[in-house]
């Protein structure tokens, strides 16, 4: 295999042979006939963050696609599974044509931000998506899409600036006829009409959450993952070396956290809402609901609730820092922000500074320049002691944990 993307053999192996292959040529297959069918969709859709180019996606956003097609067309087997299973033991196929003969063999696995969908044997490190799918690209020349890993990182297809776009295996109906069943072509045919009309930013938002209780899992999650860092920030601090590094990726999980907890709740409503408005097959509608649950009993629910303040909080104050941290290494942009870099620092620290009040944290400094003992000096000790006070509130503060 090319560069970093190493898959274990035996892992592997499932992929090319037997049942469990021709599980896995389906699954890639029916994701693809999804996938372009959102990507050629030309009706009314907004272009988000998640869609760098018209009628692709991000590399989160499509691996929350594949989250949520695995967890959906597994829930649609279930109801199959029982005569499936019946037939194969007899060894008498009959006739197929109204059944669903495959569940997806994609296991759920933990990723950076939380779960998405791969391969995982409890022997190996896991074999995330999309690292399946560009190897299948690259080396076996089966372009179920077209993944396109950024310059600065050629070999890392999870790197979150990939880019993804429909692959020429899936431009239409005529590819599955030969693949799958009349009734899978049918419950797929509903369930890409049915998800076409979300934009990237619900597509993630619908893939991420499905019940109340996973939720506030993922929010613990990225909390536990920021603590991590928030612990080397107050180390830097007490040895007083740079910790924008620490802090940014503190930054990033807490962010994580809080849009879990409460900022994703209504791109969920108006995917599920959507989705389950354009849904013609009852099948698939029962899937739907059984797997998303209501965006109420989401974010309504006690432990999700309890998480909101914790996460807004440390989101606020490591974005504080990380500017803190700007600053110091930059003396020249404390007073007048003259690079793109500094500007979007200063633009931060506006941004922050009103939710850490909101968040009854006080007695730190409102202007960069304050922070420091001269224009071009260091840290005031008394600015240091508050803010590592802080930080040891943050880390502490993890509800359900």
């Amino acid at each position: 295999m090319r560069g970093d993307v190493t898959v274990d053999f035996e892992l592997y192996q499932g992929l090319r042979s037997g049942r469990e292959g021709s599980s896995f040529e389906r699954t890639f297959r029916a994701l693809g006939f999804l996938f372009h069918g959102w990507s050629t969709f030309h009706g009314k859709r907004k272009q988000t963050f998640e869609e760098p180019e018209q009628g692709c996606l991000r590399a989160i956003a499509f691996d929350k696609l594949g989250m949520l097609f695995t967890q959906v067309w597994r829930e649609v087997f279930r109801a199959y599974e029982p005569r499936v299973r019946e037939m194969l033991e007899s060894r008498s196929l009959g006739d197929v044509k109204n059944l669903v003969l495959f569940s997806s063999p994609l296991d759920e696995v933990i990723g950076k931000h939380g779960r998405g969908s791969g391969l995982y044997d409890a022997k190996s490190p896991p074999v995330y998506l999309l690292e399946i799918l560009y190897n299948l690209q690259i080396d076996q020349g089966m372009p179920y899409f077209d993944i396109r890993p950024p310059g600065k990182a050629p070999d890392r297809p999870t790197h979150h600036e990939t880019i993804i776009s429909a692959g020429r295996e899936c431009e239409d109906v005529q590819h599955l006829s030969d693949s799958f069943t009349d009734r899978e072509i049918d419950i797929l045919k509903d369930f890409r009409n049915s998800v076409r009309h979300l934009d990237g930013s619900q597509i993630r938002a619908l893939g991420t959450h499905r019940g109340p209780e996973q939720t506030a899992d993922d929010v613990r999650w990225e909390l536990r993952k920021a603590r991590v860092f928030c612990d080397r920030v107050i180390d830097c601090l007490k040895q007083e070396t740079c910790f924008l590094d620490s802090s940014r990726q503190m930054a990033e999980y807490a962010r994580e956290a809080y849009w879990k907890s409460h900022g994703n709740e209504e791109d969920y409503k108006t995917a599920r809402d959507a989705v389950l408005s354009e849904v013609q097959d009852g099948e698939l509608r029962t899937a739907i609901l059984t797997i998303q649950r209501p965006a109420d009993d989401i974010w309504s629910a006690k432990p999700v609730q309890d998480l909101v303040p914790v996460s807004r909080k440390a989101w606020a104050v490591s974005r504080y820092v990380q500017c803190g941290a700007f600053f110091r290494k930059n003396p020249s942009q404390r007073v007048r922000q003259v690079s793109r870099t500094g500007k979007h620092f200063k633009h931060q620290w506006e941004e922050c500074y009103p939710d850490l009040t909101a968040c009854g944290i006080s007695v730190l400094p409102q202007r960069p320049p304050d922070l420091f003992d001269s224009p071009a000096g260091h840290i005031r000790q008394e600015v240091l002691d508050r803010v590592a006070e802080v930080l040891n509130e943050v880390r502490l503060e993890i509800p359900g944990d």
